[in-house]
């Protein structure tokens, strides 16, 4: 990997056209590398990071730039560029990322130029603008960025439904609610700016109409009355003329225990600061508005040479500075943070995280092992810090890092659960935790193709409040529980203490588990899991129910108890478990 300094940009421009592209369509991508007023000597480095997103490479080989590729992210080999000598090699960067990486074997003359043709290129991922990288290296110097970057669009596409998002988390009790008219799947299901059409919502008590403008910009964005006490509403959109009909999930102002309410969110996702698309300020404005997340967390690479971007101390203060524009208490939590070694979520609850030492953490790629786990440990301490793993696949199989406070279950593109019976087994109270680690650019979201396993994945939050203090003292007592990415109300308990505690019993005392949950989906199973194994299956067939479950066999200490829903549809919820230790004297 690269090393990196910070440097004004380089001799050279690049552009690419055409700069406009519809996903449904492929298109030849010519990308113009120019010299500026001085020439590039031989022996220039150029690295080239295509813009995310692209697929669908042909084995071509063009006649006027000899220019042979094949399959993508994989290999692109220039032969000749435009009577330019160039060798070339091409490394992989993630599974959506190709880097080109060439050494001028010859001047390149000032205002000299040369063309690259990658043939039928067509876009996969949401529409919206996406920027490439171009690196240059001049002889025994640094990489620098190029005097322009890349910069490609991929078109929106017409609305083909219409969907409901609703939160019950505003403190008056009053549902935020967003219609969205959605595009088809190769679009990624982004809103319909130039939808016009007329829609009819059921509201508890009263019916709406509202035909969309262009201000609207295919979102309409509104609060409903009050909800019913101690009911579960679900709110109803049709577009009759295009014969559309969507539903939110359930929202209740009173499904949790007194005190508390159930808030949703996103705890795991990329913007383009390092790895990933989309504007953070965007992505945030994405959760609150058309998704309408309570919660979100960005959780960027912020170790140079493990990401393929460069983090900066700009990128860390502007990404504060969002974290802190979005948020507001009671209606909408951002949640500082950042990701380590690609498998640990670090979350900060307060302005410390804007406040941490940044530059610690740009070399850390170039420590030990055992330097990482001192460091996770010691932010593990932190007031007002969690620590979350994923990859629990392949950490059960490499290593067993230092303990920590949330395991994330539920991921957008990895196998759910897989490695967690371990951290369990060892003792570890954990909470359980969902994020969809997505990279390209909208929350709550997976993209199209991936296994169903991923989904979404969120995490339903049993909290006092909604502000980061609220989060933290629920996440920090694990009253949390991971989805793959359903909005399930979920209430679970043993003995009358909620999911998350660590209570005290007699050996022999039996355990009564009792359980609701609401949603859309019907429900296939739910297991109630015992240390490891399930001790007890119920069969249902509905949206709705409520279980009871009283376990009269004899224990260890430090048992645990978490329930595991299947749904219909393949999908599953995981709730945090409850640990039960033992009178010794019992």
């Amino acid at each position: 990997m690269h090393g990196w300094r910070r440097n004004r940009p380089s001799a050279m421009n690049v552009e690419i056209l055409p700069d406009r592209a519809d996903p449904d369509v492929p298109a030849d991508l010519r990308m113009i590398f120019s010299a500026s007023s001085k020439s590039l000597p031989a022996g220039t480095h150029i690295l080239v990071h295509l813009p995310a997103g692209l697929e669908g490479y042909e084995v071509k080989k063009t006649e006027a730039t000899s220019v042979v590729i094949v399959g993508f992210p994989k290999l692109i080999r220039m032969d000749e560029i435009a009577g330019q000598n160039v060798r070339t090699h091409v490394a992989e960067c993630g599974p959506d990322l190709s880097v080109l990486e060439f050494i001028l074997e010859a001047d390149l003359p000032a205002n000299g130029s040369f063309l690259i043709l990658i043939p039928s290129v067509r876009f996969r991922r949401r529409a919206g603008r996406y920027a490439g990288d171009v690196f240059v290296r001049l002889p025994g110097g640094d990489f620098a960025p190029a005097g322009s970057a890349i910069s490609l669009e991929s078109l929106p596409g017409r609305a083909e439904s219409i969907q409901v998002y609703a939160t019950a988390a505003s403190p008056d009790g009053k549902p935020a609610v967003t219609i969205a008219a959605e595009g088809p799947a190769v679009r990624h299901y982004m809103p319909d700016a130039g939808y016009r059409g007329t829609v009819e919502i059921k509201l508890p008590g009263r019916t709406i109409r509202h035909a969309f403008t262009k201000a609207d910009a295919g979102l309409f964005r509104f609060e409903g009355d009050p909800l019913p006490a101690g009911q579960t509403v679900r709110i109803e959109a049709r577009d009759e003329a295009n014969g559309w009909r969507a539903m939110s999930e359930p929202v209740s102002a009173a499904f949790a225990p007194p005190g508390f309410k159930i808030f949703f969110g996103d705890m795991h996702l990329h913007s383009n600061f390092s790895d990933g698309l989309g504007d953070p300020g965007e992505i945030l404005a994405m959760a609150r508005d058309w998704k309408r997340l309570d919660f979100i967390a960005l959780n960027e690479h912020v170790e140079n040479g493990l990401a393929w971007r460069e983090w900066t101390g700009e990128k860390w203060a502007a990404m504060t500075d969002n974290y802190e524009r979005f948020y507001e208490p009671g209606r909408f939590v951002t949640i500082g943070g950042f990701e380590f070694r690609s498998y640990t979520n670090l979350f900060c609850f307060n302005r410390e995280y804007a406040e941490f030492p940044a530059p610690d953490f740009f070399p850390w790629i170039e420590k030990t092992d055992a330097e990482i786990q001192k460091r996770i440990a010691e932010l593990t301490k932190r007031e007002n810090w969690l620590t979350g793993y994923h990859r629990l696949e392949e950490m059960r199989e490499t290593c067993m890092p230092v303990p920590v406070h949330l395991l994330q279950v539920a991921h957008g593109n990895r196998p759910p659960e897989i490695g967690s019976e371990l951290f369990l087994a060892r003792g570890d109270r954990v909470g359980f935790f969902g994020g969809t680690d997505s990279h390209f650019g909208v929350p709550a979201q997976v993209e199209p193709g991936l296994a169903r396993n991923g989904q979404a994945a969120l995490t339903g939050v049993i909290a006092k409040e909604l502000t980061r203090e609220g989060l933290f003292e629920a996440l920090r007592n694990r009253r949390c529980y991971a989805t793959m990415g359903t909005r399930h109300l979920v209430h679970f308990e043993l003995d009358g203490h909620l999911m998350g505690e660590d209570i005290l019993i007699d050996r022999t005392a039996p355990r009564r588990i009792a359980m609701r949950i609401a949603g859309n989906e019907e429900i296939d199973t739910i297991e109630i899991v015992r240390g490891g194994r399930t001790v007890k299956t119920f069969r249902l067939g509905k949206a709705e129910t409520e279980i009871e479950f009283v376990d009269s066999d004899a224990i260890a200490d430090g048992t645990y108890y978490f329930s595991r829903t299947a749904l219909r549809d393949g999908r599953k919820i995981w709730t945090s478990p409850v640990w039960v230790r033992v009178r010794e004297d019992a």
